[in-house]
């Protein structure tokens, strides 16, 4: 490790964390619109990362969502994404108690997240032996990626601070680093050295963290470290086997730390079984597929495809056209989510170049120690992240690598997130390579100016022109959406429950959101005690109610959400277009409620009377265990759910005279009571 003069690394780290603040300040617009605006606000997963922050700052976790899902409590334990990146939110909660606003607090993380990238790839570089200023330059590079503006919605993805340490674990295990350690003694005694070393517990630090991080990044490394192993193997594992305990220590704790965060996970689908097999047969929807690997795989053209939105107009228009080439031979488009840049791109074909080219290899890496002459196994760093770049580009393109290992593993299937780890290898390649040249150019003042240049041009060819230009209308609507809310909530009870028309999951081809939009539980976003009808997990019990009873008439729909206990109903007229609102207005107008249209225009809400009647389900909801009469009135055998047999109701009330409140129990009374299993599903009727 290059030896450090505090004031020197002082002065470096308040560099890094200014200056990607102040860049990033006006790279996101800040200058214009604050973070309580959110960057982007369409219907997709960024409804569902707000959701999921909202969530973890009311409750203190992201698994149980008691505001959706209503009369239930959603369950989100089968979208894995939110567990197994724990580490951000385990973040984001502690800096939770300084914000009012989930959104206002994911996106605040965001922008931190600049500096903490440029200050941990700097501490890697810095691990790895690079000079100060490339060590510098690469960091500032790596925290400005054009991936981190492609998926900036997420709170875990783009914030990556843990790949350039994990990376620095890969590295050393490529190397070779502990061999003399492991060789220099008898193996009880070599063990105990290495579990000494300071390195190498710094290096199970790092693989921890990568592990909490996100599960993609801890399968990417555990990848990695798969493939440091067999070339630790190669090189001279094969004869002493015991050089191979770091990549297989390394690996163990990666994959007991990724299990062990997954538990919740796997000890839910254990208790809800039915929610993942229906009939014992797994619900596809919930399952994935090889082919998705090659849906979701790069390629050599999109690697180096420019920015689509470059500041250089005539470099965009080159990123669409070649996108649009890709997509044209594919049945279903991407984006180029990991584009390398003007600098990675070179840096790319120089490696590959390197591959190619021994006698190039050698020169480049002169004085760089690419073999130790005290241990032949030893691989130089240079040839190091030679390796890493080849591979992660063979398991990152189409029909490379990943898409073989997604046969075995289809779980994972984003391969394309993959070359974040390989622009990093690229980064500390050419970083590499400029601390060389610092030390042998009789000119070290020029090889400085243009690391400098190379890196002020870097940040600006890989920001996109128009990240700081967020959507005209999205404040207007977040306003629009927020004062609706608010309002509903004035006019409610604490905690009422509110039925969401239309029903919708996001994990089915929904008729008016479409498959995989989140657009119907954005109320929630605003809401403080509101228990929202919507976002209850697919085959969950109270969502395949809910599913059941939206395709019942509007005066029916009525009465089951009644029975329950709902206060209001609010419809989203963003997708019930005028000729169908028109009809349910009337419908509701009949039996005389008032609809109460936003002036937006965006909703359509109606406070629902207290019905006389309450009903209790069984676990499953597929019937009703008891129902609760709380005075005596006229008979409206038209009042009650589908599930009572309202006809035999009436002669059991004619035939008993029992004081209200009457509980009816279907255990003693089950001639009152349905079973959904022997009702005719119809579609909906207005």
């Amino acid at each position: 490790m290059i030896a450090n003069n505090p004031k020197h690394t002082a002065l470096t780290l308040l560099c890094l964390i200014i200056v990607p603040l102040v860049i990033a300040y006006y790279a996101m617009g800040l200058d214009k619109s604050g973070l309580d605006s959110p960057f982007i606000y369409e219907h997709l997963d960024d409804i569902w990362q707000f959701t999921l922050t909202k969530v973890l700052k009311e409750t203190g976790w992201i698994l149980y969502n008691p505001y959706l899902g209503a009369p239930e409590v959603a369950s989100w334990h089968y979208h894995s994404a939110a567990q197994t990146s724990a580490l951000h939110s385990i973040i984001m909660l502690a800096m939770s108690p300084f914000f009012d606003s989930a959104i206002t607090l994911q996106q605040t993380y965001f922008i931190l997240n600049f500096p903490l990238i440029a200050i941990t790839a700097y501490w890697a570089c810095r691990l790895l032996c690079i000079a100060r200023l490339p060590a510098i330059s690469a960091a500032l590079l790596f925290a400005f990626c054009t991936y981190r503006f492609n998926i900036l919605i997420y709170s875990f993805l783009p914030n990556y601070f843990c790949i350039p340490l994990a990376m620095v674990a890969i590295i050393w295990t490529f190397q070779g680093k502990f061999d003399e350690t492991l060789t220099a003694a008898k193996l009880p005694v070599a063990v105990k050295a290495l579990l000494k070393n300071k390195s190498f517990l710094l290096g199970l630090f790092f693989i921890i963290l990568i592990a909490l991080s996100d599960g993609y990044y801890a399968f990417f490394s555990l990848l990695l470290f798969g493939c440091a192993g067999a070339i630790r193997l190669i090189v001279g594992g094969w004869k002493k086997p015991r050089i191979l305990i770091p990549a297989i220590l390394y690996i163990a704790v990666l994959v007991v730390v990724s299990l062990l965060i997954q538990l919740p996970l796997y000890q839910y689908k254990k208790s809800h079984h039915d929610e993942f097999y229906q009939n014992n047969i797994a619900d596809p929807v919930l399952q994935k597929f090889p082919l998705e690997s090659e849906v979701y795989s790069s390629s050599l053209k999109l690697l180096i495809t420019p920015n689509q939105q470059h500041h250089v107009s005539a470099l965009g228009h080159v990123g669409d056209r070649l996108v649009e080439s890709s997509n044209a031979a594919r049945k279903i488009a991407i984006p180029a989510s990991i584009t390398l840049g003007i600098f990675g791109t070179a840096l790319l074909f120089l490696s590959f170049t390197l591959l190619m080219v021994p006698q190039l290899r050698r020169s480049v890496f002169a004085d760089g120690g690419t073999t130790s002459e005290h241990n032949k196994s030893f691989i130089g760093l240079g040839d190091s992240l030679l390796a890493i770049i080849f591979f992660v580009f063979l398991a990152s393109i189409s029909g490379g690598l990943g898409t073989l290992i997604a046969f075995v593993f289809p779980t994972i299937r984003a391969y394309n997130r993959f070359p974040i780890f390989m622009e990093f290898a690229l980064l500390l390649l050419g970083a590499l390579i400029a601390s060389r040249a610092l030390s042998t150019f009789r000119r070290p003042a020029v090889i400085a100016a243009a690391l400098v240049l190379i890196t002020a041009l870097g940040i600006y060819d890989q920001t996109p022109a128009n990240v700081a230009n967020r959507s005209p209308d999205i404040r207007p609507r977040v306003a629009q959406e927020t004062a609706f809310v608010k309002q509903l909530e004035s006019e409610l009870p604490k905690d009422a429950m509110v039925y969401q028309f239309p029903y919708s999951q996001y994990l089915t081809n929904n008729k008016y959101y479409g498959w995989g939009s989140f657009n119907h539980i954005r109320l929630y976003l605003f809401s403080e005690h509101i228990h929202w009808s919507n976002g209850g997990s697919k085959n969950s019990p109270a969502d395949n109610w809910n599913r059941r009873i939206s395709k019942l008439p509007i005066d029916a729909l009525l009465n089951e959400i009644q029975a329950v206990g709902f206060k209001a109903l609010v419809i989203d007229r963003i997708v019930v277009k005028d000729d169908e609102f028109a009809k349910i207005k009337l419908a509701l107008q009949a039996l005389k409620l008032l609809v109460v249209e936003d002036p937006s225009g965006r909703f359509a809400h109606v406070l629902l009377p207290q019905a006389n009647f309450k009903v209790s389900y069984s676990k499953d909801y597929t019937a009703i265990d008891s129902l609760t009469i709380n005075a005596a009135t006229p008979f409206d055998k038209n009042a009650y759910p589908e599930l009572i047999d309202a006809e035999k109701l009436e002669h059991f009330l004619n035939d008993n005279r029992a004081p209200f409140p009457l509980r009816i129990e279907r255990t003693q009374h089950p001639e009152i009571f349905k079973d959904v299993t022997l009702l005719t599903k119809g579609a909906l009727r207005i």
